[in-house]
């Protein structure tokens, strides 16, 4: 009895085991959703006379920019106001330095003094011969030398009526006995020495007399010397005027 109720109660279960179906499970492919972003189409219209015309914007809704300045930049661009701003400072004070130079000038021209216009000759009146222009007598060995050499001076006897004919002053040639004037001696001495290189190349203001030239220079009451100065030609031939005409 007992080996019967099991016998059929595990046929009862196998009948059950059997029974049992398992799931089926089934296998969904997710498709990805791709959302597209649609730019928002405005349309303005224009009123032209005559004409009417759409002008369509595109402004998009996403993708927003913004600029970013950086401190760097700010730098550069104070930098660059500041040495504009510098160039432009200098030039104003280049303006007014000059304004200050007019300035200056103005005031000395204000306060000068007006030069004095000389006085036109009158050659109605003869001028009369004062200092080295006077003729003078000279003494015999001056005489010779001048006469020797073929000295000229300006003719005393002529008396000019313009300033044309005073510069054109005739000449005579020197003779023994009649006055001569220290200008005249004087003129006629540097013309011989040049003519005759009678000046030291290396320099210039030392004179190296010829013989001729030699003994009017030496004055007997001073020690003979080689070379004279140029400076000190006036002081070498003084005590050969001694007497007035």
């Amino acid at each position: 009895m007992n080996k019967s109720a099991t016998s059929v109660k595990s046929a009862a279960t196998k009948t059950r085991k059997s029974k049992v179906v398992e799931p089926t499970v089934e296998t969904v492919e997710t498709t990805p959703v791709v959302t597209e972003t649609v730019p928002v189409v405005t349309e303005t219209t224009t009123p032209v006379t005559g004409t009417t015309e759409t002008v369509t914007e595109a402004t998009p809704v996403t993708g927003t920019t913004e600029t970013t300045v950086t401190f760097r930049q700010r730098l550069e661009t104070l930098i660059t106001s500041r040495t504009e701003l510098i160039a432009t400072l200098k030039q104003e004070v280049q303006e007014l330095r000059k304004l200050q130079r007019d300035h200056d000038n103005m005031i000395k021209e204000a306060t000068r003094k007006p030069k004095k216009v000389k006085a036109a000759r009158d050659f109605t009146k003869p001028k009369k011969a004062s200092g080295f222009a006077e003729p003078v007598i000279v003494s015999d060995e001056l005489y010779s030398f001048l006469v020797k050499n073929k000295a000229t001076m300006k003719d005393h006897t002529f008396v000019p009526s313009s300033a044309e004919e005073e510069a054109n002053w005739p000449r005579v040639p020197v003779v023994a006995g009649q006055p001569v004037a220290r200008t005249d001696v004087t003129s006629f001495i540097s013309k011989y020495i040049k003519e005759n290189n009678l000046q030291n190349p290396e320099m210039k203001r030392e004179i190296l007399p010829n013989a001729g030239l030699k003994k009017i220079f030496t004055n007997p009451a001073e020690p003979a010397r080689e070379s004279f100065n140029y400076l000190q030609l006036q002081k070498y031939i003084s005590h050969h005027f001694t007497k007035r005409a």
